[in-house]
């Protein structure tokens, strides 16, 4: 039954305006899970229901493919509800999210001395003395991870072979290969250094990988030598113009995810190569 006192309806509209604000004062704080994070624009792709059509970048700067992938795990749950990594192989970079796609930070990270995108049975299966430049190989992926730690303390292991542990740790070491000097570095192809594992910064690991990343996730390996689109088997990526309301803001919907893109789950460890 419609209620016609208006000092009710008056009560009511104070409620929700109020409510409201409370939501957009928690939404809009510039500390997420006790990271810094920029405070979102008007433009902040999320939906204050809960909904989300695709991850929030905060406005950072990202790779098509990065934004492609990131938008499709969150639409279609690969993250598994879960955080999770989108590792840039061509662009030198990780960015890490929330459970909901919210991007937690942005870093720079050295990858595989080798380009492409498969790292072969023969190739894991050799000990670390008889590895080649051509095998030091970061495959590309849908990985399902975990934290662990790793000979360079807390990291993520992506995947894992007879002989070989791809993983995210922290990078060490000033030799002949500087890859400390490498990761700050603004050429892309200083960031082709490692035997296939991921490294990133002190501050990454300690700030994100430990108190985000300590059990299980997802991390997604984008691919260099193959659309990320055909790779993951991501449907009309692109082509969809659905249109849907967010905040007050028309944005395309973007893709529809298939069944492609399937875990590579973990295998026995023997001898971890960094």
């Amino acid at each position: 039954m419609r209620n016609r006192n208006p000092g009710f309806r008056q009560e009511i509209k104070a409620a929700v305006a109020g409510a409201l604000a409370v939501a957009v004062a928690t939404y809009c704080s510039p500390v997420v899970h006790g990271y810094t994070l920029p405070v979102p624009s008007a433009k902040t792709e999320h939906q204050f229901a809960g909904k989300v059509h695709r991850a929030d970048f905060k406005g950072v700067t990202a790779s098509a493919d990065a934004r492609l992938v990131a938008d499709w795990m969150v639409r279609t749950n690969k993250n598994r509800a879960g955080p999770f990594i989108i590792a840039d192989k061509a662009g030198g970079t990780l960015y890490a999210f929330d459970r909901e796609g919210l991007l937690i930070a942005k870093s720079p990270a050295l990858y595989g001395k080798a380009r492409g995108d498969t790292l072969t049975d023969a190739q894991a299966a050799k000990p670390i003395a008889a590895v080649t430049d051509a095998d030091k190989v970061t495959p590309a992926g849908l990985f399902y991870a975990k934290g662990v730690d790793t000979h360079y303390g807390p990291g993520v292991v992506l995947a894992e072979y007879a002989m070989t542990r791809i993983s995210i740790h922290q990078v060490v070491g000033s030799g002949t290969e500087r890859r400390l000097g490498r990761i700050q570095s603004v050429s892309l192809a200083d960031h082709r250094v490692t035997f296939g594992c991921i490294n990133a910064t002190a501050d990454f690991i300690s700030q994100v990988v430990v108190p985000f990343f300590g059990g299980e996730s997802v991390i997604a390996v984008l691919p260099e030598q193959q659309a990320a689109q055909s790779f993951f088997g991501i449907a009309d990526a692109g082509i969809a113009k659905r249109m849907i309301l967010v905040l007050g803001v028309d944005q395309p919907d973007g893709a529809v995810g298939r069944s492609g893109g399937e875990y590579l789950e973990r295998r026995r460890i023997v001898v971890q190569q960094g």
